[in-house]
Formats: structure tokens, sequence, C-alpha cells
């Protein structure tokens, strides 16, 4: 189970904006959506690789929420994040229809990367379906690692904030 204290109806509404809750007070944000048909086998559960999906659409949207639009910065600067690793460990499935949450953290940052741990779990029940550890790269349009702008970093920093309040 997750430690997120149950969502009401509202607050999963609200986590299932286009840019999601950021909530820096819990050192997290909020995705929410609700399982499709296109996103299940034959049987009803969620194919493995849709977690991988959620979890990229919730880091889009935390970006977002934090005022950061990758695609006018990649159009202007030629610089953005990739996804150097993902590691995925799948907990129990979920079902057409089930609503989820992805809720991610910043583990640890660098100068020039960044790990994530991103958990997809039932806002109802705090069932964990997933947990996903992201390393992401900042980069130049050449590719080549570098640092993180101000901003983003500033933005990125509002994950770190502990259970407690505390940074």
């Amino acid at each position: 189970m997750y430690n997120l204290p149950p969502l009401s109806a509202a607050e999963f509404v609200a986590a299932c904006h286009p840019d999601g809750i950021l909530s820096p007070d819990q050192g997290c944000h909020q995705y929410g959506l609700i399982v499709q048909y296109e996103d299940t086998d034959a049987g009803g559960v969620v194919y493995h690789a849709h977690y991988l999906n959620y979890a990229e659409r919730a880091r889009s949207a935390f970006l977002r929420a934090g005022g950061i639009h990758l695609g006018e910065r990649l159009r202007s600067t030629g610089e953005g994040i990739i996804i150097r690793q993902i590691d995925a460990r799948y907990h129990a499935p979920a079902q057409l229809h089930h609503q989820i949450i992805v809720v991610t953290r910043l583990e640890q940052l660098k100068r020039a990367s960044l790990w994530l741990t991103q958990d997809i779990i039932s806002p109802e029940t705090g069932l964990i379906f997933a947990r996903l550890l992201v390393e992401g790269v900042w980069v130049n349009k050449k590719y080549a690692p570098c640092r993180f702008p101000d901003d983003v970093q500033e933005i990125i920093t509002h994950l770190s904030v502990s259970e407690d309040g505390a940074a």
C-alpha cells in the first residue's frame, strides 16, 4: 500500500487536469487518469507497456504544472530532457475503468541528471500497481548532457520536499 492519503472524488478530478497537481507540501506531483479499453489486453488488464505511457504523461504534466513547456524550449534552445533508463516493477494489475494516480517524486538531482520514482496507484485504496525508477538527462541540441537550466532545476526541486514538509 502507498502512504498517500486516499483522494476524494474532487481531488481525483483535479488530478485528471492535463497538468495534474503539483503538491510541494507533500513533495510530489499527482497525475490522474482512468484506464481505457485501448490500454487493456483481452482479459481487461492493463498491458505492461502502458504503465510507461502513463509515467511519461505524468512527467510531462509535472513540468507543465511548473511552467516548463518542453516543446517551446526544444524549439527555442534545442535543449530538453531524455530518458536514459527506466526500471519497472509491477505489483498488481490495474484493470479497465480503474482510476489511477501517477505520483512522481524526486530521488536525486545532479547537475545534468535526475532520478525519479513514479508510483502508479489506486487513489481510493493506495494499492500500488507499478513502481518505476526513472533516470532522465538534460541534453543540448547535439544530445550531449548539459546542466539543467535554473528554472527547470527550481521546478524539479519541488519534488524533493519530504512528507513532513521539511526540505
